[in-house]
């Protein structure tokens, strides 16, 4: 990722990355997960 920015900020034209996208659903499974734990151990 830093070898990226050093070339974005070099002002070049570079593929776009799909890592942005992976984050995004990892935490959207966390915040599921989370939700449900919650919900499992309030026992509703």
């Amino acid at each position: 990722m830093t070898r990226r920015s050093d070339h974005v900020l070099a002002g070049e034209d570079v593929p776009r990355s799909h890592a942005h996208y992976v984050y995004i659903g990892l935490e959207v499974v966390k915040v599921v997960a989370l939700l449900m734990t919650g919900v499992l151990l309030l026992g509703v």
